[in-house]
């Protein structure tokens, strides 16, 4: 049996039909996989923007620990020299602060291992 001895009329239904199962086809893949998309936005969204968001502030401060560190090597006047242990104060403080920030913010199951390994140093 030949498709050529079909009538037109049936011919056309049959590739209407197929259109239409590929159709479904496509467009439950895109269902599918829209879904997956809105899963892996949202983790970027709730779980690596925030670590992400905190790590370059941590980058910030101890950078100006070091601007501290480097200035209290410049400097002789004592009163300079206060000036950066102040603020090498503050900016440790604020660094364990935000390492500690961090800790809150870190939520997903597979970061918290990381975060938790040993030999990491824990947060002061």
């Amino acid at each position: 049996m030949s498709i050529h001895n079909f009538k037109i009329r049936t011919r056309l239904m049959v590739a209407f039909g197929l259109m239409v199962a590929l159709i479904l086809i496509i467009g439950g893949t895109a269902a599918l996989k829209s879904q997956l998309l809105i899963g892996e936005f949202g983790k970027v969204v709730h779980d690596y923007y925030p670590r992400v968001t905190e790590a370059y502030e941590i980058k910030a401060a101890v950078a100006a620990n070091e601007v501290a560190l480097a200035n209290m090597l410049a400097y002789r006047e004592p009163d300079n020299v206060k000036a950066q242990v102040t603020a090498l104060r503050d900016t440790r403080k604020r660094i364990s602060d935000l390492f500690k920030k961090l800790d809150g913010v870190i939520t997903s199951d597979e970061a918290r291992p990381r975060w938790s390994a040993p030999g990491r140093r824990a947060p002061r």
